[in-house]
């Protein structure tokens, strides 16, 4: 049985710590600047060497403004990502994982492994990431979650799984 997420689950326990969601801010400076850059070359198209420092302080401007207002927001991201977790909690003793919100945020990501997936219909490869996370357990033990994610898509799938143990195979040396 897998559980179908629409967030990372490291990244909203990240949040939860800090109120602060790290991943929005260069996805929201690309966007100001998208449409910061042309209008800035647009305005000064008679001499381009002068618009090198407008770009620069537009871009220190985007940065320290979305991150002021994530400061700002931290509190109520802190709050939504709270509900997400402990929505999230109540469904994993739905795949035989008991845990108490606490040990929820202990949790700690201990490795990743990148797929590519065959073709779909158009023709596209997609990139399969299966990250697996350590979730301690009430019973004190610790339990491995496969968080199976495709690569530019909001949607995530828990389920029970450790990564497969790969094997070197190597030539012995025999003294007979």
């Amino acid at each position: 049985m897998k559980i179908l997420l629409n967030y990372d689950l490291i990244d909203k326990i990240k949040v939860v710590k800090t109120g602060i969601r790290l991943k929005k801010i260069p996805k929201s400076l690309v966007i100001n600047m998208s449409v910061y850059t042309p209008y800035t070359l647009i305005t000064n198209a008679n001499k381009p060497e002068e618009n090198i420092p407008d770009l620069i302080l537009g871009l220190g401007i985007y940065a320290v403004l979305n991150y002021a207002r994530e400061v700002v927001l931290a509190q109520q991201n802190k709050d939504a990502a709270e509900t997400d977790l402990k929505w999230l909690l109540s469904h994993l003793d739905h795949i035989n994982s008991s845990t108490t919100y606490d040990q929820l945020l202990e949790s700690k990501k201990y490795k990743t492994e990148y797929k590519l997936l065959e073709k779909n219909d158009e023709g596209i490869r997609k990139i399969q990431q299966n990250k697996y996370i350590l979730i301690p357990t009430s019973n004190d033990e610790e339990v491995s979650i496969l968080q199976e994610h495709i690569v530019g898509t909001d949607k995530y799938a828990l389920s029970i799984g450790e990564p497969k143990k790969v094997y070197k195979l190597s030539l012995a040396n025999n003294p007979a």
